[in-house]
């Protein structure tokens, strides 16, 4: 339980190679939901920009993967309107 990411709920804010594109190729973002799913975490993405199916054809066998929209209640956090550019609490 400790020390390992397995079963922990995660959140990846920001999927796209920079802010406000909607570029997903190349993305250090895709290395690091692999690196996360095969240590059996269960990811939550957020991209304002990048939609479900992008998300999906980068991450095909992800199979608890969780695409969060505009609405982040559920884990406490809300985004600024900028994109990649911060949280506020």
């Amino acid at each position: 339980m400790f020390n390992t990411v397995s079963g922990k709920k995660l959140a990846i804010f920001g999927f796209s190679y920079k802010k406000n594109t909607s570029d997903t190729r190349n993305t250090p973002s895709i290395d690091i939901c692999r690196a996360l799913l095969a240590e059996r975490a269960q990811l939550s993405v957020h991209d304002p920009r990048v939609t479900e199916q992008a998300v999906q054809l980068a991450l095909p066998f992800a199979q608890q993967l969780k695409m969060l929209h505009n609405d982040l209640l559920d884990i406490g956090f809300g985004l600024s309107n900028a994109g990649h550019d911060g949280l506020v609490a």
